[in-house]
């Protein structure tokens, strides 16, 4: 817990926007800058599988079937990131970019394990914000956690946890 609470205070902090989409059940994260650019918006590509019905097309997206882009489309509301590392994610947007080439790169577009709320957790994890990367929905819940003020070192430092017994 003490980790993340660190993580935070290495490089310069700022503020970033956090894009979650809401159309759908699966929906859209991705992490923007103050000028609204993309740094992180993991998507499929351009060889995605479009489904026709049976279970095989399914499962080529769970696993992922087809390589991921790092510009991929973005249409929600954005909700500012208080006090996190930006040139942190900054370069994970930019190691993105590299792995992924627009689409045609080696990382693979994945509901399982490589998603767009995958490389958006991941980022604000790596920059200090803890989050819990299953949904862009949890996600977004984990950074109105930070921007409230409850973070991991407020709970490790919380008097009930110091006084359990």
């Amino acid at each position: 817990m003490g980790l993340f609470a660190n993580l935070a205070d290495l490089g310069k902090t700022g503020e970033l926007l956090l894009n979650t989409e809401k159309n759908d059940l699966i929906n859209h994260s991705a992490i923007l800058d103050i000028n609204e650019d993309i740094i992180i918006s993991e998507g499929p590509g351009r060889n995605w599988i479009e489904p026709k019905g049976n279970f095989d097309h399914y499962l080529n997206r769970f696993l992922g079937g087809s390589a991921a882009t790092n510009k991929y489309t973005v249409h929600g509301n954005n909700m500012i990131i208080k006090n996190v590392n930006v040139l942190t994610i900054k370069n994970y947007g930019k190691v993105l970019d590299f792995l992924t080439r627009q689409g045609n790169g080696i990382i693979p577009y994945s509901f399982l394990y490589s998603s767009c709320s995958t490389h958006t957790g991941l980022a604000l994890n790596l920059a200090g914000i803890p989050t819990l990367f299953l949904h862009p929905y949890t996600v977004q819940a984990s950074v109105w956690l930070w921007n409230t003020g409850i973070t991991p070192n407020l709970i490790n430092n919380s008097h009930q946890l110091q006084n359990y017994k």
